[in-house]
């Protein structure tokens, strides 16, 4: 199914996959929540062996498609817990991204692994995680490999973003709450107008606290937003 879902993405002239390394995929490679027996289960080689055949039923069913396959980690936190369960530690994941290579995978997007229910996990409201919360595993990946690395997580302001291009940390920076606030943030930043851009605060009133209650998305310091 995958390998038929990719190629009608190609017949309809799509650019890239992203394989979301979350979910079930991240549950496979986690070994907080792997607790099988099989070939799929136990060993490094075994708990990544499904994200494999995912990206190689891409590559068949869609050979010319950009295949970007997010990584999730799981995070040491400053207490020493760590954070997230459906992806890999970060000694894992460095390994893990230099097997996608070899594999084809034509860029990595570096996340924050989730699965624990908390959807501040990922998407972290104000005040309860640092800007930049991805920069260091980020780094780790991307000195790895030579394909795109790009990253995620609380990264707000178009400075911020040119300052972790400029140090080699990452090749892209993804927003996603911040293009709710300003949809015009790419447009501005290209025509040299960042004092004009509607920063997002991270509150999640707007977006994340409506995907919980059922409702649409929209945004406190965007009225237009989810209309």
């Amino acid at each position: 199914k995958i390998k038929e879902c990719a190629h009608r993405a190609e017949l309809a002239n799509i650019d890239a996959i992203e394989v979301h390394g979350d979910r079930v995929v991240g549950s496979l490679c986690s070994t907080i929540l792997n607790h099988r027996s099989d070939e799929y289960g136990g060993s490094f080689e075994n708990r990544i062996r499904f994200a494999l055949q995912v990206v190689k039923a891409i590559k068949e069913g869609a050979p010319s498609l950009t295949i970007d396959y997010k990584l999730p980690i799981v995070t040491k936190q400053k207490d020493g817990t760590y954070l997230g369960k459906g992806g890999l530690v970060i000694e894992e994941a460095i390994q893990f991204a230099k097997i996608l290579e070899e594999n084809g995978v034509d860029m990595i997007h570096v996340g924050q692994a989730n699965h624990t229910g908390n959807m501040n996990d990922t998407i972290p409201a104000m005040g309860t995680r640092d800007y930049g919360f991805m920069v260091e595993e980020a780094k780790r990946i991307k000195e790895v490999v030579s394909i795109p690395v790009s990253i995620v997580g609380r990264v707000c302001t178009a400075q911020a973003a040119e300052s972790l291009l400029e140090q080699g940390i990452c090749d892209i920076v993804a927003f996603g709450r911040s293009l709710l606030t300003d949809p015009d943030l790419e447009e501005k930043i290209e025509q040299g107008r960042e004092d004009q851009i509607r920063h997002c605060i991270m509150c999640n009133k707007g977006c994340t606290d409506m995907i919980q209650k059922g409702r649409f998305l929209s945004c406190i310091l965007n009225a237009e937003n989810g209309y």
